[in-house]
Parts: C-alpha cells; structure tokens; sequence
C-alpha cells in the first residue's frame, strides 16, 4: 500500500504534515508559561517604550519577546525534545514503513527483536542485535544532544536575569 493512507487505511489529506505539526504548536502548557513570563515583565518597561513611541507591536517585539528570550528557549527545547520522540503519533497514522520516524522504528526493531528471540541462539548473534539496538539509541538521542549547546546561553541568561547584582 503506498501513497497518502494513513491509520486503518483512512486517507491523509494532502498537508498531512501540516495536521501532524500544527496541533501540537499551541498547546495550553506552552502559553501558560508564556503568559506567566509576560506578566513578570515590569510595566514600566511597557510604559517607557510606549512613551518612546512605540506601539503595542513595536512593544511586543523590541521589549517583551527579547526578555522572553530564556522562555523561548525553554519551550523551543520542550517542543523539540516532544515532538523528536512521539512515538505514538507515527505509529497511529503512519502505516507506511518507509515514513516511520527514527523513534518508531526503534520501538519495532526493539520489539521484534524480544519477541523473536530463539532459544538456542549463539551468544555472538545476540550481542550483535544487542550493538545494533544501543547504536540506533544513540543515534536518536544525538540530535537533541546537539540542539541543547546552541540553546544553553539563553538558559544561562534567564537565571542571571533574576539574581541580585552587588
């Protein structure tokens, strides 16, 4: 079966990808903390640009995104770190092998391989299977392992932001 069929044969629409990213971009966790970082911002700070001669706008994306910059950062690593490992979103509307994510294929390969396991099997057969389900671990834990660096200054930034300078 190829082509556009998804769980159970329904078909996908043609953004499929679009469906699959977009819910999960806006969920109830991610703007709570992103309101309570909003209303930590001093109003003054509001005040001043908008004295300056900014608008509610020109606030938005020269005063409050730039403060909200380790929050940001925070949620972009939330979100990377989920959507890099969901699991169960692949296996339910995906059927087709060849688009598994990384994650679901570690999960069949994982299991397939518990399940299939024969009783007079060679020792060096199973430390093969075994070498080849660690480096696929680690094969899908590297990426987020590299997006963390990149990452680390904002949380440095956000903790120092708060502490008492003297």
């Amino acid at each position: 079966r190829r082509g556009n069929a998804g769980w159970r044969g329904l078909a996908l629409p043609a953004g499929w990808k679009q469906v699959y990213i977009a819910p999960h971009l806006v969920t109830t966790f991610y703007m709570l903390i992103l309101k309570t970082n909003f209303q930590g911002v001093p109003q003054d700070l509001k005040d001043a640009a908008i004295i300056d001669g900014c608008n509610e706008f020109s606030v938005l994306f020269r005063v409050m995104i730039p403060l909200s910059m380790p929050v940001l950062a925070t949620i972009t690593l939330f979100y990377t770190v989920d959507r890099w490992n969901d699991l169960f979103t692949a296996i339910f509307f995906i059927i087709d092998a060849e688009k598994f994510s990384l994650q679901a294929v570690l999960y069949f390969m994982i299991s397939r391989a518990g399940a299939e396991s024969i009783p007079g099997e060679t020792r060096e057969l199973t430390l093969a299977g075994e070498q080849i389900k660690l480096a696929a671990i680690m094969a899908a834990t590297i990426p987020v392992l590299l997006v963390y660096p990149f990452l680390q200054r904002y949380f440095v930034k956000g903790v120092l932001i708060g502490a008492i300078k003297g």
